[in-house]
């Protein structure tokens, strides 16, 4: 009788499983699928946490335009001429 209870048990479980939609087994084809389209919910954009190399490599560019910018104006200043001219003075 105990055996017959636990059959019951399990095919009911089996049949539960299978026809509710509760299964936690998905193909690979809806995991893919899956995947996709909770990615393109949110915009790609630096900042957000699935980018974070993205992010960086914004933020050195940024440093790099900066540090561009210091070096120029230093080299255009008309009051380091001495010091400055290229003509005279080879950049470091």
């Amino acid at each position: 009788f105990k055996c017959i209870r636990i059959l019951i048990l399990k095919n009911s479980l089996r049949s539960f499983l299978t026809f509710s939609g509760a299964s936690p087994i998905l193909t690979e084809k809806q995991a893919k699928q899956l995947l996709r389209s909770r990615r393109q919910d949110r915009p790609s954009k630096p900042g957000f946490p699935d980018e974070p190399m993205r992010e960086y490599m914004h933020h050195l560019l940024l440093l790099e335009h900066r540090a561009e910018e210091q070096f120029l104006e230093h080299w255009l200043n008309p009051h380091c001429k001495p010091h400055c001219d290229r003509n005279l003075v080879h950049p470091i």
